[in-house]
């Protein structure tokens, strides 16, 4: 203990090098299982989904952009001083985009798998100016097919009135489904003020500005929309396919590059 008190001191006069370190014991930390002589750690999320699970968001190809720009030359070396040493011959920029990266893979989607928005969350988004509509749209395949179709006429209400929601009130749920992934993507032929609305529209679990989600109808007694003659007894078991919509961020995506 008194050897690495001394150590410890000694850096205290190099907050450069301590930011090295620590820098380094982090990233390459999440490459292997290297003994670093630290605690410090950048664990990554516990997500319930995987990255090779999720669909290819912009989010998600952005975030790949920016690992395949990093500088990995010093990651290929075999011994830990010396993939140390590469890290820190690295110029400012080059350390900077790897630690962002890291930062980037340490983003927890909620608090505890709870419904509530982390603060700091929210704050950053802020700071950044996000606007998750441009990050972010809905699909069949990540939202409508997961929430009833009496959701679907509501949002179709929210977004254009009762007439658009009246256009769709006697189809089946994977055409209501379908015609709100085109509307809500702005390939629907339609009003201006109605795309509009639809463009800029994102869940409130997908927004930062919300504290908690408002919850939402999933897709429990409708999906007899999708396999069922309307005459049929509504009272039939038609099963439960319920997943959660929320966009994950994955573990494999913000790995370091090797």
């Amino acid at each position: 203990m008194q050897r690495r008190d001394i150590l410890a001191a000694a850096l205290l006069a190099d907050p450069a090098l301590a930011l090295d370190y620590a820098l380094f014991a982090m990233i390459d930390g999440n490459r292997g299982y290297e003994r670093y002589g630290t605690t410090m750690k950048a664990a990554r999320p516990n997500d319930p989904v995987i990255g090779k699970d999720c669909e290819p968001t912009p989010a998600r190809i952005a975030i790949e952009r920016a690992r395949d720009a990093l500088d990995t030359a010093w990651t290929e070396a075999g011994d830990v001083v010396a993939r140390f040493e590469g890290f820190r011959a690295l110029d400012d920029a080059r350390k900077a985009a790897w630690l962002a990266l890291m930062v980037a893979g340490s983003i927890e989607a909620k608090p505890d798998y709870s419904d509530t928005t982390n603060p700091l969350h929210a704050r950053l988004a802020g700071i950044l100016h996000i606007e998750p509509a441009q990050w972010w749209r809905p699909t069949s395949t990540n939202f409508f097919d997961r929430v009833s179709k009496g959701t679907l006429l509501a949002l179709l209400t929210e977004i254009g009135g009762e007439v658009l929601a009246a256009r769709y009130a006697a189809s089946k749920k994977p055409e209501v489904s379908a015609a709100c992934e085109k509307l809500f993507a702005g390939e629907a032929i339609t009003e201006p003020a109605i795309k509009d609305a639809a463009l800029a529209w994102v869940p409130d679990a997908m927004r930062f500005d919300i504290a908690r989600a408002a919850v939402i109808d999933e897709d429990e007694d409708d999906c007899s929309d999708a396999h069922e003659d309307p005459e049929d007894d509504p009272a039939e078991d038609c099963g439960d396919d319920q997943n959660d919509f929320e966009v994950e961020h994955p573990d494999e995506t913000l790995e370091a590059a090797e």
